[in-house]
């Protein structure tokens, strides 16, 4: 399929979506065979992305997923929700990165099917860059202008400027001083 008919089917498929109740900006692309449980709870900006196989699964009625203006998810990225996740304009995820607001909890006395989920919203900014396969668990900021490596699994906060990488993600060091060295 050329571009063109590519971007058509896109944009059919965000109108689709817009139907459902989804928010969304101007010239939204969906790729084939995006999933989204719950599209009200869903608010995109402008020229948002997902290539194929984006999933944003948003699990209770409560759940709320925003992404600004030409955010893009590559191949393969799984947004999970509970309560609340919000990614600034022009970030950049790569394929198959994973972001989770929650976790089960892992009390002694009941089985892990029945755990509780405890849910802590997360918040990546704007200009942010994360490698594929990262991985970004509850409760996490990630600052503006942070690059997160592939397979880095983000459990605290990342200052703005930062380059992590690792499990757990650890700062390598930060962007500023990276352009010196260029």
């Amino acid at each position: 399929m050329n571009v063109f008919l590519e971007t058509i089917a896109d944009r059919f498929r965000a109108g689709w979506l817009r139907m459902r109740g989804a928010e969304l900006g101007p010239k939204v692309r969906i790729g084939p065979r995006c999933r989204v449980t719950r599209p009200s709870g869903v608010k995109l900006g402008e020229r948002v992305w997902f290539e194929a196989d984006v999933w944003l699964k948003l699990t209770s009625p409560a759940a709320h997923v925003s992404a600004g203006d030409f955010t893009f998810f590559a191949r393969n990225c799984h947004v999970n929700a509970i309560q609340r996740i919000t990614i600034g304009a022009h970030t950049l995820f790569g394929p198959g990165c994973v972001i989770i607001d929650h976790n089960h909890g892992i009390r002694p006395d009941l089985r892990i099917d029945e755990q509780p989920c405890v849910a802590r919203p997360i918040h990546i900014g704007s200009d942010v860059w994360c490698g594929a396969g990262a991985v970004i668990l509850p409760g996490v900021t990630i600052g503006d202008g942070a690059v997160i490596g592939s397979q880095a699994v983000v459990t605290r906060d990342v200052p703005p400027l930062a380059v992590v990488a690792g499990n757990p993600a650890r700062v390598l060091r930060m962007r500023s001083e990276a352009a010196r060295a260029d």
